[in-house]
């Protein structure tokens, strides 16, 4: 749920705005204020109800610039959205008070009636970017074209190899909240009630953290909060998530689902660059396709959205025709290696780097990074770690 408050002198404009916003479930308007606060009075009500937007009346009134001044200065974490009766230029907000500027007025969106739906969320979502901490911690999001795609592991030995390889600090996130392949695969099941970080009436702080995430090869893990919250409800808590992640690692690596709903929008929307991982399959690559379209109808930037192809073999299409499928080019190729990832889902999902699709994902990983791998990539595939793994335990068992 996102917290709002609505603040103006206006009955009318604030009808208005209520309206609106009574039209999404996970917005609720928990404050609606006729005189603008500052001061004490603001510190109260922001402490006490936890607001994440004000939406206030945009003019030239008496206290509006005040009221902005001390919600920026003293609350940066709240963003701000104005309304007004008709068009309000920057330069006309209330010159008549001393020290007034423009400039600290301009960066706020401001809604004038009548609007779309669609017109306020892109305003909240506008207010909600700009309010975000500043941290230099990227996203990358991995979805499959299908079920089955590999993105799931592509994920997970990405961030493994990114924290182990190149030391960074890297967050493994758990979106797939229905399936949580990833809590199987690590095996990782924390008694802490993920759903306390989407508390809107506790702020994410390092004690709620510290406990909500695990350790994994090197890497921390947040688990999915679990399928008995509806995918409307982590829309803005998975922002405000990944608002804090950012100024925490160097990387946020996120698992997403196959399916496009409400909070894999939300990430894919957050994200530095999504990748739909896919086989040579026609039907996988259709599907990849859909994908693509998808993103950039929500508002995916097209250039934020890569195609990585998993499995290709000798007797696949050429990489024409399969461009030609995508209508886009392929980023990055995995080989097909079908024995390592057996393996791996026997060893919480790592796969062996000196196969060939370990080295391929280890290559990957670090071009993320806009690094090259130093090593040329070993071309044993994992039915040869197979082979050598169990002749291995056949000699140690005929020693003993």
């Amino acid at each position: 749920m996102l917290p709002v408050f609505i603040v103006g002198t206006s009955q009318h404009l604030m009808n208005y705005i209520r309206q609106v916003s009574a039209e999404f479930e996970d917005i609720c308007v928990y404050k609606s204020l006729d005189t603008y606060p500052t001061g004490h009075q603001l510190d109260q009500l922001i402490c006490g109800y936890n607001p994440e937007i004000i939406l206030f009346e945009f003019g030239s009134g008496p206290g509006i610039l005040e009221f902005t001044r001390a919600v920026q200065s003293r609350h940066p974490l709240v963003g701000l959205v104005g309304f007004a009766n008709k068009a309000v230029e920057p330069a006309s907000a209330p010159k008549d008070e001393p020290g007034a500027a423009s400039g600290e007025m301009a960066s706020i969106p401001v809604l004038v009636p009548p609007f779309t739906a669609e017109e306020f969320l892109r305003n909240i979502l506008q207010a909600l970017d700009r309010k975000r901490a500043p941290g230099n911690g990227e996203v990358a999001a991995f979805m499959p074209s299908k079920g089955g795609s590999g993105a799931t592991l592509t994920a997970l030995n990405v961030a493994r190899f990114l924290s182990t390889d190149l030391n960074r600090r890297v967050l493994l996130m758990e979106a797939d909240y229905r399936s949580r392949p990833l809590s199987l695969l690590l095996n990782i099941f924390s008694g802490f009630d993920g759903r306390k970080l989407l508390d809107h009436w506790r702020p994410v702080d390092d004690e709620i953290w510290g406990r909500a995430i695990s350790t994994a090869e090197n890497f921390d893990f947040l688990p999915a909060a679990g399928s008995a919250l509806k995918a409307e409800a982590f829309r803005w808590h998975y922002r405000r998530i990944m608002a804090h992640a950012r100024t925490r690692y160097h990387m946020v690596i996120v698992d997403l689902p196959d399916a496009l709903d409400e909070t894999a929008q939300a990430i894919a929307c957050e994200a530095t660059s999504v990748y739909i991982v896919s086989t040579p399959s026609r039907v996988s690559l259709q599907l990849a396709a859909a994908r693509v379209r998808e993103l950039e109808h929500m508002g995916v930037p097209e250039g934020k959205i890569r195609i990585v192809l998993n499995g290709r073999t000798e007797t696949s299409s050429s990489t024409q025709q399969i461009e030609g499928i995508l209508r886009r080019k392929i980023s990055f190729e995995f080989p097909c290696d079908p024995w390592s990832p057996r393996i791996a889902v026997q060893q919480q999902g790592f796969i062996d780097p000196s196969t060939a699709l370990g080295g391929a994902m280890q290559a990957f990983a670090w071009g993320m990074a806009g690094l090259v791998l130093p090593r040329p990539i070993q071309k044993n595939s994992g039915f040869k770690a197979l082979i050598r793994r169990l002749r291995n335990s056949a000699v140690r068992a005929t020693t003993v």
